[in-house]
């Protein structure tokens, strides 16, 4: 991996303003001033998922189309990022609430910048990729920035949590069917490309990403939750009352049983994944959330714990 942090320096004047000294046994890190050089350094670190789709200014927005979906982009850095699918279904994914960014700059590859208003703060790039999904990455320029991004929804969006640790968010206010906007597990990288401890944590309806350099993190550090979109699957939401009698099943041999009483489609499907359901519904009890069932695309069953996603 090529050192990103002595790439930094050619976008920049070395002057007392470009380089930040050690901060507490921190390593130095470079100023960011140049945006065509911030989407290097991301394309350096980020995993290649997909390639990036170009935007058109249309407004105050700027718009992709992507499979016949449509995303569409504020250029002031304050507002939301819409995605209308092929089949009129509608998601809409926040900006970190913890950045202070300018407008939006678009790179020549569809990149779409959010400069930070001041230097040592947050950059925000976001990116609508072919793979029907968009990356919101966050450039932390210094030891002195945020290093949590909280993602807040609003509605019947909800964050879920599934058996392996995945996070997905789920429109709640159809009781037998899901929109689902799956987040790829989070990952973070320093100016020289190594790893940095980053998760995910949920706090009622808000996703944040928790991002841990240790002392010799060089910055700036890059970090990413992708965002990818899956329309209407059939499946099933369970009220707590209903999750507590699906975990005090007598067994997984029974779990289906009490699963397909409440809803009939998903126990059918329910007996292709008993053991995952009778466990979620067993974590989901003892922390007073409910389950979802999901059937297609794919099955799945996630734990959602807020008002709007889980009542009784």
């Amino acid at each position: 991996m090529q050192n990103l942090g002595s790439r930094l320096t050619l976008a920049t004047v070395a002057s007392a303003g470009t380089i930040a000294l050690a901060l507490g046994g921190i390593s130095p890190a470079f100023a960011v001033e140049d945006e065509v050089d911030i989407v290097r350094i991301v394309a350096e670190v980020a995993p290649d998922q997909g390639g990036v789709v170009a935007v058109q200014a249309q407004g105050d927005r700027l718009t992709a189309d992507v499979n016949g979906a449509v995303v569409s982009i504020p250029d002031d850095g304050t507002g939301i990022i819409d995605v209308v699918t092929e089949d009129s279904n509608r998601f809409s994914i926040p900006l970190p609430n913890e950045t202070s960014i300018t407008s939006a700059e678009v790179m020549d590859d569809g990149t779409v910048v959010y400069p930070s208003a001041h230097g040592g703060g947050v950059t925000v790039l976001v990116q609508t990729l072919e793979t029907d999904s968009v990356r919101v990455q966050t450039v932390v320029e210094a030891p002195t920035a945020p290093a949590e991004f909280s993602y807040e929804f609003e509605g019947e969006l909800v964050p879920a949590i599934d058996q392996d640790g995945t996070v997905a968010i789920i429109d709640t206010s159809d009781s037998e069917r899901a929109r689902i906007l799956v987040v790829d597990d989070p990952w973070a990288f320093d100016a020289e490309g190594h790893q940095v401890d980053t998760h995910y944590e949920v706090h009622g309806q808000t996703l944040v990403q928790v991002i841990e350099p240790d002392g010799d993190a060089v910055y700036p550090i890059v970090a990413d939750p992708r965002w990818e979109w899956r329309d209407w699957g059939y499946g099933a939401t369970f009220s707590r009352g209903e999750t507590r009698n699906i975990a005090d099943a007598a067994g997984v041999s029974s779990t289906c049983g009490v699963v397909g009483y409440y809803a009939g489609g998903a126990g059918i499907a329910c007996a292709a994944i008993a053991g995952y359901v009778f466990a979620q519904a067993n974590i989901a009890k003892s922390n007073r959330q409910c389950i979802i069932i999901q059937v297609v695309p794919s099955p799945s069953v996630w734990r959602v714990g807020t008002a709007h996603g889980c009542y009784g």
